[in-house]
């Protein structure tokens, strides 16, 4: 037991999870808490236990050691940031992410599902759930990502606006 407040207090958070077509269920919880890294961090990151052979949602560490995580904290947001999602599919059918839960979070960060596969992405704030077919039984590390973003719309910024004009004098005008 430690004096930790882990997953107790108001930070932003987010749990996912996914069911298959034979009602298996599996969950992973990203938490944005100060005084975290994107390695381990031993009070708060905490490894997925894979209890069936059918089914396992996780998640990569942003600096990847290897494992896979059932809980992630990472740093409060400051620009976009994006997890790698695992998932292993010991059975052929549709599966379904679900959003259950987009706690505390400013209004101007984005959350974005992306399936790489079929390259398609869903706005997890608009649209709770992703259904998807798995084809091949197997475990996907490189399939799925989940895409943090800060601005309102979940654009990347760039350069300025009006770094992209120029502005050119014609015969001494």
């Amino acid at each position: 037991h430690n004096e930790a407040q882990c997953f107790k207090s108001a930070f932003p958070k987010f749990k996912l999870n996914v069911i298959n077509n034979e009602d298996g269920f599996n969950e992973i919880l990203i938490g944005f808490v100060e005084g975290t890294t994107h390695g381990f961090d031993n009070k708060y990151d905490g490894y997925i236990l894979k209890s069936s052979a059918d089914l396992a949602l996780y998640t990569k560490l942003v600096n990847d050691d290897g494992h896979d995580y059932a809980i992630q904290a990472i740093p409060p947001l400051t620009k976009e940031l994006t997890v790698k999602l695992g998932l292993l599919a010991g059975l052929e059918g549709i599966y379904s992410f679900n959003a259950t839960s987009i706690e505390n979070f400013n209004d101007t960060v984005s959350i974005f599902l992306e399936d790489l596969y079929e390259d398609y992405t869903v706005n997890l704030r608009t649209t709770a759930s992703y259904n998807f077919t798995v084809d091949e039984t197997g475990t996907y590390n490189d399939r799925f990502l989940i895409k943090f973003g800060s601005s309102g719309v979940g654009i990347e910024e760039g350069e300025s606006f009006a770094s992209r004009f120029h502005v050119y004098c014609h015969e001494g005008i």
